[in-house]
């Protein structure tokens, strides 16, 4: 189902994300948090821009 791909894609995305974050690899969080932003506003996305803050910072949060 393409909605399952789209999730999985971006549940690999945030745990990339914390990983990146745990090991300082400041260049690539970046970028992969402009992946998942990306993600989170295609046509498809509900969250809201805070919902999306707040999954972004609580990835930083446990990367700490």
């Amino acid at each position: 189902m393409v909605s399952d791909a789209g999730h999985d894609m971006k549940a690999r995305l945030r745990a990339d994300l914390s990983a990146a974050m745990k090991e300082r690899r400041t260049d690539e969080a970046r970028l992969i948090r402009a992946l998942v932003a990306a993600a989170e506003t295609g046509p498809e996305a509900e969250a809201s821009r805070s919902d999306r803050y707040m999954l972004v910072r609580r990835c930083e949060l446990e990367a700490r």
